[in-house]
């Protein structure tokens, strides 16, 4: 009886952390999100890009051949996804699947080193994107400089999982 109450205090007790977008799947929450988003396009997941910091094998931040594009510049043959910022609203993506994708464009990183030795805590790195500048607060030189050799060869869009939508499913029919 013992191992069933702990089982449930385990299962009802615990805090979590869930990610919440606020977008209605219907041809209205379509129509936002192409009235707000800079790039849309829709595309096929075709590899990992960042594998030695995607430690958990999450695959985030991937290259995606461009199929169609909905908002955005008419050339885009390619884009690669970074969801960096993202935190619980990150969405795994699977090499092969077609996904809708939208999101800003990012055309340069930069590492923003902030002292937090005077506080209690010690926060997750925040990040800002202004100007298509993504600054990301103590990050590794070595991310600083991949994500710059990626975004000088391909366009690389800041998403998550609130923007990315598998193209199998109805909503993508609004797009």
């Amino acid at each position: 009886m013992q191992k069933y109450i702990r089982i449930f205090a385990f299962l009802f007790c615990t805090s979590s952390f869930a990610c919440t977008c606020g977008i209605e799947l219907t041809k209205d929450g379509a129509d936002k999100l192409k009235e707000h988003m800079e790039i849309i396009v829709e595309g096929t997941v075709i590899e990992v890009v960042d594998e030695q910091f995607d430690i958990y094998g999450l695959n985030q931040n991937v290259r995606v051949c461009v199929d169609r594009v909905i908002k955005g510049p008419k050339d885009l043959d390619e884009i690669v996804t970074n969801q960096y910022s993202a935190g619980n609203c990150a969405k795994g993506l699977s090499i092969g699947n077609s996904y809708i994708i939208g999101g800003s464009e990012i055309k340069k990183f930069e590492r923003v080193v902030v002292d937090y030795s005077e506080n209690i805590r010690m926060p997750l790195p925040n990040s800002n994107l202004e100007n298509q500048k993504l600054s990301i607060e103590n990050i590794s030189k070595s991310f600083i400089r991949l994500w710059n050799r990626i975004a000088r060869e391909t366009t690389v869009i800041l998403t998550d999982g609130c923007l990315i939508f598998r193209s199998d499913i109805e909503f993508a029919t609004y797009f």
